[in-house]
């Protein structure tokens, strides 16, 4: 029902129904309009009580109202499709990383609809999961998602040919990357010889794209540099960094250490990323990709948080 009926010249085709905040105050004015959207007196109303709701974000108070009426929806609708829009934005930007022994099919199959409804840049994950998640990729209608092979983590010890022969068989099953974990051994001393070798034969490996994952808390900068130097000689796409279990400050600090040491090659993380806070400033620090465990949670947050209805996640 209409509030201030009498008098106020407004038609049956009209309706208004305000909802408040936690706060009391007016979060927005639905309208649904018939004809010509109602005379223009009615329309400037409803835009100044959806802008009092809304004052932080200036003119968008019309331009929403204005967006709402051209396309026949409620502006609850215009708000959360532009809500999703940034989320998924942000989302782009990180992946979902699985190394964990004994996941349940059921639970790759729940991360890769999320991955799918809040577009995750990526899902990296051992070798053993390719082929559930190739299967439910398909099943979503998601061929076009990113899934790569994160090879021998997490400690990159067994030999050389085991892990190329790693790679070949991820090819096989259809992966559109590979990440091969070195071990920190081979960037000291005279073994930076058999780092630069091995490296090289990677990269030469056709339709690998593969990057080389260091644990990056368990060499040097001098070593960390003498890597990137390496690596930016060969065909490798990319460096991956394993941090373990620091907090997000320290990842913030570490990582702007690493800028001076970087070479060409874009440079991504594996981390305990939890916060979009964490993500904006590692974005910042020109992080190439950020790789998390709860990348799906994390959106997930997101949605909750504004209360988004347009979106469904498992």
């Amino acid at each position: 029902m209409c509030k201030n009926t009498k008098n106020e010249g407004v038609t049956p085709e009209l309706h208004e129904k305000e909802e408040k905040t936690e706060t009391g105050a007016e979060l927005q004015t639905e309208v649904v309009s018939g004809g010509d959207g109602g005379n223009s007196r009615e329309n400037e109303k409803r835009k100044e009580k959806f802008k009092k709701g809304f004052k932080a974000y200036g003119d968008c108070g019309d331009a929403f109202v204005e967006l709402a009426d051209l396309l026949n929806v409620t502006i609850e609708q215009v708000k959360d499709e532009c809500c999703l829009f940034q989320i998924r934005k942000l989302m782009s930007k990180i992946g979902k990383v699985i190394v964990r022994y004994d996941v349940p099919d059921s639970e790759l199959e729940r991360v890769m609809y999320n991955a799918g409804e809040l577009k995750i840049g990526e899902i990296l994950v051992s070798p053993a999961y390719i082929p559930s998640l190739t299967r439910h990729a398909k099943k979503y209608g998601l061929t076009d998602k990113k899934i790569c092979a994160l090879i021998d983590f997490p400690f990159g010890e067994s030999l050389f040919k085991s892990k190329l022969t790693s790679v070949r068989e991820a090819i096989k099953a259809g992966v559109d990357g590979t990440v091969v974990m070195m071990p920190a051994m081979l960037l000291h001393g005279n073994n930076v010889k058999v780092f630069k070798k091995e490296v090289k034969k990677l990269g030469r490996i056709k339709r690998a794209h593969a990057g080389v994952a260091l644990s990056v808390m368990d060499v040097t900068d001098e070593e960390l540099k003498t890597a990137f130097k390496i690596i930016d000689k060969t065909a490798v796409e990319n460096v991956t960094l394993v941090f373990g279990s620091v907090s997000e400050e320290e990842l913030r600090v570490k990582m702007n250490a690493v800028n001076a040491l970087r070479g060409k090659k874009p440079v991504r993380i594996i981390a305990n990323v939890e916060t979009v806070d964490a993500v904006q400033k590692l974005t910042a620090l020109s992080v190439d990709g950020i790789l998390t465990p709860f990348a799906d949670e994390l959106g997930k947050k997101l949605v909750e948080k504004f209360k988004i209805k347009s979106v469904t996640l498992k």
